[in-house]
């Protein structure tokens, strides 16, 4: 089936995956502390993984994860970066916008945080108005 990450396609690859109705799965994570025994990527890294699992299972694309997600509760841990609400609302619908752009009738928002949750369901709401 090759590759499922858009990013490794050229663009001409890319416009013929939207022309041919490929779902396209857009996985969300975060930056943040999880206690002193993992990693600040881990919400990234396993949604990332899930998403990589799903696509190669029913022939989908899987969009760059976005590793930055609303994470204001763990700014007292360093390392943890997030967004304000209202950017990371704006960052998601932009992105899930211009997949759309592109001729990507079928995008899932895939969360890897669940603070996200919330803020996604608005972006993608708008995305479909």
């Amino acid at each position: 089936m090759g590759d499922v990450e858009l990013a490794r396609m050229t663009w001409q690859e890319a416009r013929e995956a939207a022309a041919s109705d490929r779902l396209v799965i857009l996985p969300v994570g975060s930056t943040e502390a999880h206690g002193p025994h993992l990693p600040l990527d881990v919400d990234t890294h396993q949604v990332a993984l899930v998403a990589r699992a799903a696509a190669e299972q029913v022939g989908a694309l899987v969009a760059p994860a976005l590793p930055f997600g609303y994470a204001t509760t763990w700014m007292a841990f360093s390392g943890t970066v997030t967004l304000q609400a209202d950017t990371f609302q704006q960052v998601v619908f932009e992105t899930a916008s211009s997949l759309v752009s592109h001729g990507f009738r079928h995008v899932v928002i895939l969360n890897g945080h669940r603070p996200n949750g919330t803020l996604i369901d608005v972006a993608a709401r708008r995305v479909i108005d």
